[in-house]
């Protein structure tokens, strides 16, 4: 993975609120801003960039709360994220934009409130009815004043089930393994997502089953859902593409919750490629 980020430059802006956002960029053609899940980072996103760089110029951001951006502060809330995306979107002249989980709840609320002229969303975020489970964040918080964080992962995995196939392994046994786990090199890391992540599920909970508001979007919209996600992902795609006025749904057989960051992304690529490039779409960049 540090070999493919070595093809990426680089770069820097600051949010309206001061805080440095920072984000990669690699290729060529009209503009594409990826904007990743809650308990990742630009890296995770890497191949997917890669592959889809040789048909556009792809900047991949760190989402505040990781790698070199700033922290996400105490007054966290959506609106920081959608600022930190259009000040990106602006400084690159960029018009397209693709969200995985946490991350396409965040491109749905950008589009409410900056002009976007496509967005796909992998499984996005969004909680309707309760439908994403955050039972689980009261312990969670408590493993992390403990800093208990092999346990704090582990509440997490189970607590929404995404993160195939260790979701499915009984906890005793994913409690072992993680313990050994985060002895390694990555640590550091993780600790930092973990910090992050509480924040963030407790918008995806604040948001909830305030998804008319999504009729506002008037950007072209993807919503593709994979074959082997659980199910409240499923709810949760198409009651955001029911929601979007110009929105498609699309199941892409055989892939799960994961596909974003899998190491073989080259069915969702595909479907990125087509929705994003079109007649129209290309006309429009080479009139900029």
């Amino acid at each position: 993975m540090w070999g493919i980020q070595s093809k990426f430059a680089e770069n820097k802006i600051i949010s309206p609120d001061g805080t440095p956002i920072s984000f990669f960029s690699s290729g060529q053609g009209p503009g594409l801003l990826i904007v990743h899940g809650a308990l990742g980072t630009s890296r995770h996103y890497l191949r997917l960039a890669m592959a889809l760089s040789d048909t556009f110029t792809v900047h991949v951001m760190d989402r505040r709360g990781r790698g070199k951006s700033g922290p996400q502060g105490e007054a966290y809330d959506m609106d920081k994220e959608c600022e930190d995306a259009a000040a990106i979107l602006q400084a690159t002249g960029t018009s397209f934009l693709f969200g995985h989980s946490y991350g396409g709840l965040v491109v749905l609320e950008t589009a409410l409130v900056y002009p976007v002229r496509k967005i796909a969303l992998y499984e996005p975020g969004l909680s309707v009815h309760q439908s994403i489970p955050h039972g689980w964040l009261k312990e969670f918080r408590q493993a992390l004043d403990r800093r208990d964080y092999p346990e704090a992962l582990l509440l997490f995995i189970h607590g929404l089930r995404l993160l195939s196939p260790f979701d499915k392994i009984p906890k005793p046994l994913l409690r072992l393994f993680l313990r050994w786990a985060m002895t390694g090199g990555e640590r550091n890391e993780t600790v930092q997502l973990l910090h992050s992540l509480e924040s963030e599920i407790r918008e995806v909970a604040r948001l909830d089953s305030m998804e008319d508001k999504y009729r506002g979007v008037s950007a072209r919209t993807l919503v593709m859902i994979g074959s082997d996600s659980p199910a409240y992902m499923m709810y949760a795609a198409s009651s955001a593409a029911k929601s979007v006025p110009n929105a498609t749904l699309t199941e892409l057989t055989g892939l799960d919750h994961m596909a974003p960051v899998a190491k073989d992304v080259r069915e969702l690529s595909r479907h990125l490629k087509n929705f994003y490039i079109d007649e129209d779409s290309v006309k429009s960049c080479d009139n900029k």
